[in-house]
């Protein structure tokens, strides 16, 4: 080791320094959690599909006692577009939501449900590969893949787009904000 002392303070005083500026950033875990749940007739019970999740816990020490939070709502959402749940998109859309296509088609939280519940293509598949989660205060920054099959009058159209959300803890509730989604560089 070729540091001195003194060197290696200064650099500890310099990494602490620029960690004060990161902002929110809270002790704890993430961790992404998948499974089957044993219904015979859910999805998941089918051969080769990958079942429900990934849900994100955040773990972490309040007062002196260890919690887990759920941070389930792209799972959530995921299911409800395939389902045309609107209850569901009711509750998980924040009523302030922007959402933008790849396209660069906006929506807000009326034309986004009504776009779902009214679509004619039917999905044969919906899945958000890459899916990580940060937790910054009251908001979560979401990004994924989205991969779709759909059949609309028997032709097939396979769709693959980067997706960026946020969410906002409204009222102990976590709400999509704001969505929007890219194309993706030929090569991806």
């Amino acid at each position: 080791m070729n540091d001195s002392l003194p060197q290696l303070e200064a650099q500890k005083s310099e990494l602490l320094r620029q960690l004060a500026t990161v902002g929110d950033l809270r002790r704890g875990s993430i961790t992404a959690t998948s499974g089957k749940c044993g219904k015979p007739n859910c999805h998941c019970a089918k051969r080769g599909d990958v079942g429900h999740g990934p849900n994100f816990r955040l773990t972490r020490r309040v007062a002196g006692k260890t919690t887990t939070e759920t941070f389930a709502c792209p799972a959530a959402l995921r299911k409800a577009i395939l389902a045309q749940d609107k209850a569901t998109l009711e509750t998980l859309a924040a009523e302030q939501l922007s959402y933008s296509h790849s396209d660069a088609h906006l929506e807000d939280k009326t034309k986004f449900i009504n776009a779902i519940m009214t679509r004619k293509a039917v999905f044969k598949s919906l899945e958000f590969p890459e899916l990580t989660v940060a937790i910054v205060g009251n908001n979560a920054i979401v990004r994924h893949l989205w991969v779709s099959e759909s059949e609309l009058d028997g032709k097939i159209t396979n769709t693959k787009i980067g997706v960026l959300q946020v969410w906002q803890k409204q009222d102990s509730r976590w709400k999509l904000l704001a969505r929007a989604s890219f194309r993706l560089p030929q090569s991806a």
